[in-house]
């Protein structure tokens, strides 16, 4: 109905084999060609993959494949301990992290039909999140110091909030006691 799928190599080639091969064996009977019909139905049904990716809010906007992980999500923020998130270079910590911020901001209807959205107990109260990205930073240390202050600066403003001092540290620390009121 005018939405275009587009296959690889791969997939294109195992759907051929499968219909040559039902075609040449004789085995043409009502189930062979539900299964058929059922493959083509699926395929052209199938969301679109979120490659390269990381907002969950996005995903999820814009109806691409999410495969739950929201029941390990829960069970890390209600276990109340201190993670330090290692995985490897494209193992999803962006968009795990993109998961908490939605969360913690009480954005509720991005995750309906999702596995937290059923717990009752999870309260969906907004919390403020200090979001940081250091994708934009640069990879220069000359630029680092200067870099987070002023993604400070810029948290600061979003929170309305006055950073007094000329220490990064300290700025920081004021600004989360002053969100934190």
């Amino acid at each position: 109905r005018g939405r275009e799928v587009r296959l690889d190599g791969y997939w294109l080639r195992r759907i051929l084999t499968e219909i040559k091969d039902i075609a040449i064996l004789g085995k043409v009977n009502n189930s062979d060609e539900r299964t058929v019909g059922s493959l083509f139905f699926y395929l052209y049904t199938m969301k679109k993959l979120p490659v390269g990716l990381q907002g969950f809010k996005r995903i999820i906007e814009d109806d691409l494949l999410y495969i739950d992980k929201t029941a390990r999500i829960y069970e890390l923020i209600s276990s109340g301990k201190l993670y330090f998130l290692s995985r490897p270079r494209r193992f999803g910590k962006s968009l795990t992290i993109s998961i908490l911020l939605e969360l913690f901001q009480g954005n509720r209807d991005l995750f309906k039909g999702l596995h937290i959205a059923e717990k009752e107990d999870y309260d969906w109260k907004p919390y403020p999140v200090l979001y940081f990205s250091f994708n934009n930073f640069g990879h220069q240390q000359v630029n680092l110091a200067e870099s987070i202050s002023n993604e400070l600066e810029r948290k600061a403003s979003e929170f309305k909030v006055n950073l007094p001092y000329n220490d990064i540290s300290e700025n920081f620390k004021h600004l989360v006691e002053e969100i934190n009121k």
